[in-house]
């Protein structure tokens, strides 16, 4: 197992102990980003935001990995996936899977309730597949009235993409 290097930028360290409330661990932090062994995590600020960012460098398996902590209105905290998009030859492979699972450790080492995201994607480019990763790993959205009306008629009662996800395991 190789270690992970987390590098604060300037502002880093004391904005995520204010955030967060005290001084992350960096093996919390580092799962947090989702980072797999021997990978490089970049903290830095998104500081009119409110944001702390997360960034990981780890060109062999991701070519972007971006999250962001940040608090709700109601002061919760949670983390915001930017963009996840594992790298041309490991897709496949189960990179995204194993980069979540640790994102969902870090999040309960430093108290973030829950992950949001847009996830977008075209059924007929395998590259861009956000819709239905993301889904498969317990995301969910409820469908506007539009996309509702283009279902096919089988999967007309769906309300939300977890529905059309459990629809077509179904069948």
């Amino acid at each position: 197992m190789q270690a992970i290097t987390v590098n604060y930028k300037a502002g880093a360290v004391k904005f995520a102990r204010q955030l967060l409330g005290r001084r992350p661990a960096d093996e919390d932090m580092a799962r947090l980003a989702g980072a797999l062994d021997g990978a490089i995590v970049i903290v830095s600020v998104k500081k009119k935001k409110g944001w702390l960012y997360l960034v990981v460098d780890d060109p062999a398996r991701f070519e972007v990995s971006e999250t962001s902590v940040r608090r709700d209105e109601r002061g919760d905290l949670y983390a915001y996936i930017h963009e996840v998009r594992t790298a041309v030859g490991r897709r496949g492979q189960g990179l995204g899977l194993q980069a979540f699972r640790r994102q969902v450790a870090g999040a309960r080492a430093l108290g973030v309730k829950r992950f949001e995201l847009f996830a977008a994607g075209d059924p007929a480019d395998t590259s861009d597949n956000g819709y239905y990763t993301w889904a498969r790993f317990g995301f969910n959205a409820p469908l506007r009235e539009i996309e509702q009306r283009a279902l096919p008629s089988e999967l007309s009662e769906a309300k939300d993409l977890n529905e059309i996800m459990l629809q077509r395991i179904v069948r």
